[in-house]
């Protein structure tokens, strides 16, 4: 990945370091995962001011993300915001990798190439399920919200199979928008949910899972995924005390401890760099212990 850069302003001396990742404001921010290339070209000069350059930016295949359009893409420039060129096609260069090229850049900072409205369609700031008497609340927050159309809230009752309760349109504008929707049968026991954000083009995403236990068993405890590659979230039912995640191997070795705060229902701890095998999860108040088996991969 490298950028040709063409300078028909006063002669200046440029220098370029190509980052793989998007990131929402440039140098910070949350990461964007969709309808870019993963590549951000920090370009810099070194006399600020006078030029006017014309930036072409390669790079390969697998560097695009999922819903990027190589026939309809733009460069992406960060000043105080993402400032877009012209859609246009990407051209297939000799080496096999593509280009998009942007005339009249005066000032220099992040550029990436983009073939969606804006950098990312919204945010996702919270998304959480509140256990009522008759029903379950699901609660989202989002806020940048551009070229969104509609948010889809499915459940499982295994964490891996999943239909929809229920579609609500979006806002679509910009700002801080928060959204409600009521599960009114709900299951006895660990219920999962997600939520399909929706573009107004069809492109989607999914959220992160949520779990929320409805139990009438005075002691439950589960865990998902299971089998886990890495993050591992435990869900149980809820205590006045505050207790002790406890995760110990096969043998009985304790491998890592956590605090559960009084109240909490779920927590999530990262298996990523323990050996394959067979491990126990356990929630004590120290007084009681719930245990779940869990298998890593």
């Amino acid at each position: 990945n490298f950028v040709k850069i063409n300078n028909a302003g006063t002669p200046d001396n440029f220098s370029v370091r190509v980052a793989d990742y998007v990131l929402l404001n440039g140098a910070s921010g949350d990461t964007i995962n969709l309808s870019n290339v993963d590549r951000t070209w920090f370009i810099n000069e070194d006399v600020p001011g006078g030029s006017n350059a014309t930036a072409a930016l390669w790079w390969s295949t697998n560097s695009e993300l999922p819903g990027f359009d190589r026939l309809l893409c733009r460069t992406a420039h960060y000043t105080n915001l993402w400032e877009y060129g012209t859609f246009g096609a990407a051209v297939l260069e000799a080496n096999g990798q593509y280009s998009r090229t942007q005339t009249g850049f005066t000032s220099f900072s992040p550029f990436t190439v983009t073939s969606g409205l804006g950098i990312v369609p919204l945010k996702l700031i919270s998304f959480a399920a509140i256990n009522r008497t008759n029903d379950v609340l699901l609660n989202w927050k989002t806020e940048n919200e551009i070229n969104s159309s509609s948010f889809d809230v499915e459940k499982s009752t295994d964490g891996l199979r999943f239909s929809s309760i229920g579609t609500i349109a979006a806002y679509n504008l910009p700002g801080t928008h928060t959204y409600n929707l009521a599960d009114r049968q709900p299951l006895n026991g660990i219920s999962y949910y997600r939520l399909k954000q929706i573009d107004t083009d069809g492109r989607f995403v999914y959220s992160d899972v949520i779990a929320i236990n409805r139990s009438s068993t005075e002691n439950s405890i589960t865990v998902y995924p299971n089998p886990v590659k890495d993050m591992v979230t435990v869900v149980f039912t809820s205590s006045d005390k505050q207790r002790k995640l406890m995760l110990t191997d096969a043998r009985g070795a304790l491998i890592k401890t956590m605090v559960v705060p009084a109240g909490a229902t779920n927590i999530k701890t990262d298996m990523s760099a323990f050996a394959k095998g067979i491990y126990h999860i356990s929630i004590d108040d120290g007084v009681k212990r719930m245990v779940k088996r869990v298998m890593k991969q």
